[in-house]
């Protein structure tokens, strides 16, 4: 009987899909790329935090837009998505032709097209660089508190309450800020220690300036430089191969306001600026999850390994909680030649006691060794007319040796070609680095990816991408040198404003163990085939609808995937109330082809669940705004299982915001 309701339910679906088509909003829209590469990177298990930090900085980005007619540099770089073609561009039209009234504009700037100025529309303003700096003198201060609660999961081993909290709370005015964030995952304790604070607390002080003293931050900050061989606290970009474009150099030095809980840098960073010469000097001391363990013979202890998930609900998990202490110092120069900018980075990692991975394991020879980390960096990028070069090579202390080689060419305002080299030795060693490839970790690792988006036509853009990259040494879950294929296209047409078309279609290949084999492992070679296609429809300004339909086939095994959703959001004119509602369907045979879809959220939250199984998926956000200075936010949903004796397992979310400007 279920299931046949079930089928019904797809049927009515099915008919409604023919009828009317998508929504999808947040506050401003976040563009359909910017969501496949968040789902992307929640498929990805070796790097689960990836889409909770990109999330974060977008939000970061839409809460402080870019002011795109302010002609610096630094400002304009806060859109990371954009290459340095795009970058020049935008100040060179700015300084020649005057102010960007609109995102049409944008569109017409050479290296630019439609597609590029939708992505930008939610994170930039048009207004005065004088007005901004005017309105940045006003004492403003910002607080944010999330409550997250799923009624049905209780685990008597947590330590603590079911519920999810998170507080950030933002003061600023002119060039100074500071802010924190406190947060407490379901099964922690509210309060604990001596004094007694939430399981995770991050804060900063913040001084910024365009004279010398470009930058300092007291307390917890973000850094990257270059490309993120060396050192990168703060998302990489390039490594999804259809992604908006590939990031050359760039540096950035921020306040770390993400809740990641051990991947930022605490302490005190400065940045200087003498002319075309940049500085950066950073210091950082923190305590770090890890594993410790009492070594053979007892004369000490070692990290076997670091914990990452900063999950800390029950007695085993509390043990690795701040069980060492990191240190962190380096120093980074780059000078700006004008086509050509190029620097060095410095850096040297030290833990309180010393790293040893059980080398018993063959997965771990390789890994760190010791308690002292050292890594010189070496990063360019240099502009030939529409040809843009960019490169980083990297080396610890034993070195070994990690390299990336990449360009941009832009023979054509409807045409960008981008090609990508690295080559990350087993032995290279980079805690904090993160840059462009197909693995978590900058090692192991040789690859080559390419692709190319092209204006087909008026409002009609394709895409394509191929990534082939090869594994030396063995890995998670694969005990032989693999190697892995990832090939896509995709087609979006944009007709009007008011209506869209997206259609991809993804195929990954990569080598794992064969399982259930006695002795050494076999080889197995999965495939994942995947299809979706999407349609957004704007009926009004205050009322968006999205139909989209995925599709996902797994081989050898068979496994098949399928998800029908339909969203609507409303904005209702009389009442300053907001609404954003989901009806999705799934049907997965298994884990391997389970599918995620991003969902709308309350800020600095997100939810991209793994749908695996066969059941329904619905949600209902509303928005309510008190005024321009305050709102309230409050989502609930429901996921509905069929067990294989055709029950219901029903599981539920409650989620509650508040948020107050003043």
């Amino acid at each position: 009987m279920n299931n046949y309701c079930l089928k019904r339910k797809i049927y009515l679906i099915l008919i409604g899909l023919i009828s009317v088509m998508e929504v999808v909003s947040q506050e401003k829209n976040f563009s359909d790329i910017m969501l496949s590469i968040v789902e992307e990177m929640a498929l990805n298990d070796q790097d689960q935090s990836a889409a909770e930090i990109f999330l974060d900085q977008l939000n970061a980005l839409a809460e402080n837009p870019v002011p795109i007619n302010s002609g610096d540099e630094s400002e304009l770089t806060r859109l990371f998505f954009l290459n340095e073609f795009q970058i020049k561009s935008i100040k060179d039209y700015v300084i020649s032709t005057g102010r960007i009234v609109s995102p049409y504009e944008i569109a017409l700037i050479p290296g630019f097209d439609r597609q590029t100025a939708e992505i930008m529309t939610p994170f930039i303003v048009f207004d005065d660089n004088t007005d901004s700096k005017k309105g940045s003198q006003i004492l403003r201060n910002n607080i944010l508190i999330n409550f997250t609660v799923r009624p049905d999961v209780t685990d008597s081993a947590h330590e603590g309450s079911a519920w999810k909290i998170l507080s950030k709370y933002k003061i600023s005015k002119g060039k100074i800020a500071s802010g924190f964030t406190l947060e407490k995952d379901a099964g922690e304790k509210l309060l604990e220690g001596n004094p007694p604070l939430p399981d995770f607390f991050s804060g900063y002080i913040s001084y910024s300036s365009e004279r010398i003293l470009k930058k300092i931050i007291f307390g917890d900050f973000a850094a990257r430089y270059g490309i993120g061989l060396n050192l990168n606290t703060s998302i990489r970009t390039g490594f999804l191969i259809n992604s908006t474009g590939f990031m050359p150099v760039r540096n950035e030095l921020k306040q770390y306001t993400s809740t990641d809980e051990n991947n930022f840098l605490r302490g005190l960073a400065t940045e200087l600026e003498f002319k075309d010469l940049n500085l950066s000097l950073f210091f950082s001391y923190k305590k770090t999850d890890a594993t410790v363990k009492m070594s053979d013979d007892s004369s000490g202890f070692y990290i076997s390994s670091l914990y990452k998930a900063g999950i800390h609900n029950t007695a085993s998990l509390m043990k690795k909680k701040d069980a060492v202490s990191e240190m962190l110092t380096g120093i980074n120069i780059t000078y700006d030649f004008g086509k050509m900018r190029a620097g060095v980075l410095w850096s040297l990692n030290k833990f309180s006691i010393p790293y040893y991975a059980d080398k018993k394991d063959p997965e771990n020879i390789f890994k760190m060794h010791g308690s002292e980390n050292q890594i010189f960096s070496f990063y360019y990028n240099r502009m030939f007319g529409k040809l843009l070069v960019f490169g980083e090579i990297s080396a610890n202390n034993i070195n070994k040796t990690a390299i990336i080689q990449g360009l941009t060419l832009r023979p054509d305002d409807r045409l960008t070609i981008n090609m990508i080299y690295r080559n990350y030795s087993p032995r290279f060693i980079s805690l904090h680095g993160n840059a462009p490839g197909r693995g978590s970790s900058v090692n192991n690792e040789r690859g080559v990816t390419g692709n190319f988006t092209f204006e087909a036509a008026k409002h009609l853009f394709i895409s394509a991408a191929c990534d082939i990259s090869y594994f030396p040494w063995i890995k998670y879950r694969c005990y032989f040198p693999s190697k892995a294929v990832r090939q896509e296209i995709r087609m979006k047409y944009n007709p009007t404003d008011a209506l869209n078309f997206d259609i991809s279609f993804l195929n990954n290949s990569y080598e794992k163990n064969l399982p259930n084999r006695q002795g050494l492992p076999g080889i197995e070679r999965t495939c994942t085939r995947s299809f979706k296609i999407q349609t957004r429809y704007s009926l009004s300004d205050d009322m968006t609808l999205t139909t989209r339909a995925d599709f996902r086939v797994v081989a050898p095994s068979g496994s098949k995937g399928m998800l029908l959703l339909q969203d609507v959001f409303y904005r209702f004119r009389p009442v300053p109330l907001s609404l954003w509602f989901r009806y999705c369907i799934f049907r997965s045979r298994d884990w391997d082809s389970r599918l995620y879809t991003y969902e709308n959220d309350l800020l600095y939250s997100y939810s991209i669940p793994a749908l695996s199984g066969e059941g329904i998926r619905t949600y209902l956000m509303m928005k309510w705004e008190l005024g321009d200075l305050s709102e309230i936010r409050l989502k609930y949903g429901l996921t509905t299982s069929l067990t294989e004796n055709y029950k219901c397992n029903n599981k539920n979310e409650f989620r509650m915001q508040f948020r107050i400007l003043f």
